[in-house]
């Protein structure tokens, strides 16, 4: 019953570490060309828009937001 409970625990920890990734990449793609270069000062793309979300436009601030917080919550 352990090692299935480990394994079970193993997986959902990779599922979320892979759900992670997706967001990441996701918001790597959608930043605006001078943002990209502010993420290894800011610590990747999701603390970068997070931070600088005034240079996002407005027509995809929304989704970005979204994005972020589900990064947050997993």
């Amino acid at each position: 019953a352990r090692t299935r409970r480990a394994a079970t625990m193993m997986s959902m920890e990779a599922a979320k570490a892979k759900a992670k990734e997706q967001i990441e990449a996701q918001l790597g793609e959608q930043a605006p060309r001078p943002l990209k270069m502010l993420f290894p000062c800011c610590g990747g793309p999701v603390k970068t828009m997070e931070t600088c979300m005034c240079a996002v436009p407005a027509d995809q601030q929304d989704q970005v937001k979204k994005a972020i917080e589900k990064y947050k919550s997993t």
